[in-house]
Order: structure tokens, then C-alpha cells, then sequence
């Protein structure tokens, strides 16, 4: 996003930041209606009479596969980015508000770590009525990532910022992996 975003302040302030307050519109919305569906699929499994015992040991399972997984570099995803066509047929507000849209989904997008999938999973077996809550803060968390690098983006140049290369993904994913397996080991040890 700081690669549009970015140009977008080289030309026109108005412009950038209409596109980072349309982003950040657009992953609250879809973060508030992934939420709710996750609710919504959460309570349907707690009313199945499903035991915790049992929603325990199928979330120490979902770590597990994405522990291993972000250690692998294998992290789950869509290979695709929001759709780069739009740039230039969208307004700045517009096409901040698609592409805030399609980020908060979670679903369409590369990610770095296992991380979201874990919470999300989480969320759905153990306490659906927290997920709505919680993919509004990751929401609102992203987008006020993205802000800040967009408005620093020019500063991060200037003063040599930290470059984000595969070195620095890998790195990111295999901690994120071990945090993971840790997480179902945590998970495991209250079937205990």
C-alpha cells in the first residue's frame, strides 16, 4: 500500500489521505462482517453440544499444521495481491475503500505468517462471540501499520529503513511458526 500510497501524497496530500482513511474504512467493514461470520459459524459449532475438550484438541491441530507450515515457508495463502488495474480507473477514496475491502477479508491476499488464520480459528472454537471484536482491532491495527508507513514512507528512504525482503519475511514467518507451535503446546497442556 505505501507504494501507492506514496505517490498518491507526492501529488496530491488530499489524495493520499483520502485513500488511507478509504483503506481503513474498507478493513473495518470487512473485518467487522468476517467477524460476524466467524461468530455466527463459532456458535453454530458450541450448539453441535461439540465438547471443549474436543475444540481444544482441533485448535492445538490448526497450530500444529500452521506452525509447521510457517516453518516450512509454507505459510497458507492466496498467491495474489488486491487487483493493480483498479489504480488507475479508481478514485483515490474508491479504490482505497476496494482495496481496504478486499485486505480485511484476510482471504485474498498474501500474508507473511500463520498468524490471522490462528486467532481466527481460535476465536471460531473457543469464544465466537470475541471475533467480531478482535477482527476489528487486527483491522484497525493494519491499517494504522499502513498509515504510518505511508505517511513515513518518504523518511524510511531518506534515512535508510530496514528493506522488507524475503530474508526479513522468512525470518518473520519462522518466529511467527515457533509462536505457533508454542501456542499449541499451550493449548495441549490444558487437556492435561
Amino acid at each position: 500500500m505505501t507504494g501507492v500510497a506514496g505517490p498518491m501524497f507526492a501529488r496530491s496530500r488530499r489524495a493520499g489521505w483520502r485513500f488511507l482513511l478509504a483503506l481503513l474504512l474498507g478493513e473495518l467493514m470487512s473485518g467487522a462482517l468476517l467477524g460476524i461470520a466467524l461468530y455466527v459459524v463459532g456458535s453454530l459449532v458450541r450448539a453441535t453440544g461439540a465438547p471443549v475438550r474436543a475444540r481444544v484438541v482441533a485448535l492445538a491441530l490448526v497450530c500444529l499444521g500452521l506452525g509447521l507450515a510457517d516453518l516450512a515457508n509454507r505459510t497458507p495463502h492466496v498467491w495474489r495481491q488486491v487487483p493493480q488495474r483498479l489504480v488507475t480507473s479508481l478514485t483515490p477514496g474508491a479504490l482505497g475503500l476496494a482495496w481496504g475491502f478486499d485486505l480485511g477479508l484476510h482471504a485474498t491476499t498474501q500474508k507473511v505468517s500463520s498468524l490471522i488464520w490462528v486467532s481466527m480459528a481460535a476465536y471460531l472454537l473457543l469464544d465466537p462471540a470475541s471475533a467480531p471484536a478482535l477482527l476489528v482491532v487486527v483491522a484497525l491495527t493494519t491499517s494504522v501499520g499502513v498509515i504510518v508507513a505511508s505517511v513515513l514512507s518518504g523518511v524510511l528512504e531518506r534515512s535508510g529503513g530496514v528493506a522488507w525482503n524475503r530474508l526479513t519475511q522468512r525470518t518473520l514467518r519462522g518466529i511467527a511458526g515457533a509462536m505457533i507451535l508454542l501456542l499449541g503446546g499451550l493449548a495441549s497442556m490444558q487437556l492435561l
